[in-house]
């Protein structure tokens, strides 16, 4: 609303066209009619362009007290960014997108880009996630578009999916928007595939479907046919049609290059397949085939171990708990590794050794009781970064399953 109405303005502008008087009426001289209204129109234009350029002096980027507060909260997330300071980093970021008059769309992609790395880093997946998907829904609406940060935001974005929760579904509609651009063709396979692997996450199996055949046609890349079987292969299985899975994967295996991560997946997937079967032979030899370079080599290692034990094959488990201990004795499931080796040594007749393992256990879980009451004491409100902590020093107790998106790396 204007400060000042037109009529107002208008007699402003008449009075200050007046020489200046004193009290006296006698020594006050106008000139003609016509020559007055001139100059008092001529004021009031010179009046009104000043109040336009101080509204738009108030508007320009850096300058006004909103303007102001959101550039020193952009110069601050940047400074805390580059020395890795994720929370604060997250918190100026998201000051900025909250204050920010009139933003540049490329600042707020970068904003919402950071926030996710940020709270990637504070093992904050939802909230990553979070800040992936703003960054999509902006995306389509900016001119100049990065598609090299398009799919890096993409494959974190589905690497972030958060488990056991569905996104809302204008998370689809997000992404067809990203998937309807006129994307150049060398990039769109790729985003198909991202978008198809979110939307599979999320339940959305027809959908994703759609996208994974429509890059099938798109691309001549093996390894990305191979990862685009690979997905089928894991919708199929979680619509539990087993036969499906099995072919998807075989031709995943036909796909892939000779080293590809995506092969590694793939023998783990047939694994569990084969365990479901009860052919333990067959699943061993599949757990067999993961290499201790693959990031699906942990879970392989572990899930052997027991398959093992189903087979009766006890020196077998045995020695390959021990390769998992000397290997993740800090992570999840060293722990349910170190029960196992104790039942071990106890049917075993071995009362010494599985003494040993029984006591390992138990100081363990007494270092992690000491930890929560000296963090958290009678505190009624537990900070961020202390959370953080308690899931680093519990690790070897709460388990973090693999996910499907291993498949992107």
């Amino acid at each position: 609303m204007p400060l000042f109405s037109g009529a107002t303005i208008a007699v402003l502008a008449l009075f200050m066209a007046l020489p200046a008087f004193g009290l006296e009426s006698d020594k006050l001289r106008l000139d003609q009619p016509e020559v007055e209204i001139a100059k008092a129109q001529a004021n009031l234009r010179n009046i009104d362009q000043s109040i336009k350029a101080a509204k738009n002096l108030s508007t320009q980027h850096g300058l006004g007290p909103q303007n102001i507060l959101s550039d020193r909260a952009l110069e601050a997330a940047r400074e805390y960014f580059q020395q890795r300071d994720y929370f604060s980093a997250a918190k100026y970021y998201r000051r900025y997108t909250q204050l920010k008059q009139k933003p540049k769309l490329e600042h707020f992609l970068e904003a919402y880009y950071r926030i996710g790395v940020a709270h990637e880093n504070l093992s904050e997946a939802m909230e990553a996630f979070v800040a992936y998907t703003n960054y999509l829904a902006i995306f389509p609406t900016t001119e100049k578009k990065n598609y090299a940060d398009l799919i890096d935001v993409l494959e974190r974005m589905v690497a972030s999916f958060p488990e056991d929760k569905v996104a809302p579904m204008s998370l689809s509609e997000t992404l067809a928007a990203i998937v309807a651009l006129d994307v150049p063709d060398n990039v769109r396979p790729e985003v198909l595939y991202l978008a198809a692997s979110a939307v599979a996450a999320n339940n959305q199996r027809r959908l994703a479907i759609t996208w994974l055949e429509r890059a099938r046609e798109l691309t001549k890349k093996q390894d990305l046919l191979a990862k685009i079987s690979y997905i089928k292969g894991l919708i199929s299985l979680a619509s539990a049609d087993i036969t499906a899975a099995e072919d998807n994967f075989a031709r995943a295996l036909t796909e892939a290059p000779p080293a590809h991560p995506i092969r590694e997946l793939v023998y783990l997937a047939l694994a569990r397949i084969s365990v479901k079967k009860e052919k333990y032979q067959l699943a061993l030899r599949y757990y067999g085939k993961v290499s201790e370079k693959s990031s699906a080599h942990r879970e392989a290692l572990y899930e052997s171990t027991f398959v093992a034990i189903k087979s009766d094959r006890a020196p077998t488990a045995r020695a390959k708990g021990q390769q998992y201990l000397s290997q993740y004795h800090s992570t999840a499931d060293a722990l349910k590794i170190r029960q196992l080796l104790a039942y071990l040594d106890l049917n075993s007749g071995s009362l010494g050794q599985a003494r040993a393992g029984i006591t390992s256990v138990n100081k363990q879980l007494t270092e992690l009781t000491g930890f929560l009451r000296g963090s958290l004491g009678d505190t009624a409100s537990v900070p961020t970064r202390v959370v953080y902590d308690i899931d680093q020093a519990a690790s070897f107790l709460i388990n973090h399953p693999p996910m499907m998106q291993d498949a992107i790396d």
